[in-house]
């Protein structure tokens, strides 16, 4: 990286902590149903076992978020997480996505459901979603990386990126950082 002014961005604990805790108690249900029987059979093994794998994956991939950092500026963006470190700069950007997860009725009263901004290089692929802190910068960054590179920009990428205050087809002013920012 060099000495372009770079802002850094992690996942604010606090935005976490519901994914801890539902990861824990799924991993303890299953657990608690497979010690609790008398005998277990190999279909409560595959269920409850599967299920108790399945929240443990959820929870490292929690942990993971947790202890990733990403950095951007004018060069690029920068993951540095559990896995390694990663660096796209942005001339190399090919593709860029952003989706919303979540219902329609989530979406018209802005309570839950998430975004998750995906940028594709020759090498690599990032993911992030939007609960990292930054998140609308980050989106704002690559929006103006995909412009100058004349990516095209679907429908829905590009409409969620007006939901969130950036236009795609035009230079839409640097976002305020704002640390509370939620989907």
């Amino acid at each position: 990286m060099s000495a372009a002014v770079t802002d850094f961005y992690r996942y604010p604990p606090n935005r976490l902590v519901g994914d801890y805790l539902r990861s824990g108690v799924g991993v303890a249900f299953g657990l608690a149903v497979l010690l609790a029987a008398d005998s277990v059979t190999w279909v409560m093994a595959l269920i409850f076992g599967g299920l108790a794998l399945a929240f443990s994956a959820f929870g490292l991939r929690t942990v993971r978020q947790h202890l990733t950092e990403v950095a951007v500026n004018d060069e690029g963006i920068y993951t540095r997480s559990v896995t390694g470190a990663r660096a796209l700069p942005w001339d190399q950007l090919t593709a860029l996505r952003l989706r919303y997860f979540g219902s329609h009725r989530q979406r018209k009263s802005r309570s839950g459901g998430f975004l998750e901004l995906t940028l594709q290089g020759p090498e690599q692929r990032l993911k992030l979603e939007s609960s990292i802190a930054g998140f609308r910068d980050i989106a704002w960054w690559s929006a103006r990386a995909a412009r100058q590179n004349g990516l095209s920009i679907d429908p829905t990428t590009a409409g969620n990126l007006l939901a969130i205050g950036i236009d795609a087809d035009s230079e839409t002013p640097r976002p305020v950082s704002d640390p509370d920012f939620e989907i």
